[in-house]
């Protein structure tokens, strides 16, 4: 009678064993699932957010009237200059963006 329940307390013992292991590799998977989501998530709502504001003229436009009314002008894009700094000099390119015909 002893044997036996020294042998149904080992296989319990091994059980609970199994069943801790087990748990805590899932508990571990769930933590690294959870934690991809949360990336994504993140990805997702500035894409969201980055949609919004491409996606709208009319809110960029609003935007610049309400906060940027005489600080931001019109420039034509043939006019901006490309600027490269190499082993302590500034070089500039004037480069043509667009090509009129």
């Amino acid at each position: 009678m002893k044997k036996i329940s020294v042998l149904i307390l080992f296989c319990l013992i091994i059980l609970t064993t199994l069943t801790k292991n087990s748990s805590k590799n899932l508990e571990s998977q769930i933590f690294l699932k959870n934690e991809t989501l949360s990336l994504l998530k993140e990805k997702n709502e500035m894409a969201e957010l980055e949609l919004s504001f491409l996606s709208s003229p009319e809110k960029l436009k609003k935007y610049h009237e309400l906060y940027f009314k005489n600080e931001l002008k019109i420039q034509d894009i043939n006019n901006f200059r490309i600027m490269t700094i190499k082993d302590n000099s500034i070089f500039i390119e004037e480069k043509k963006i667009f090509q009129n015909d």
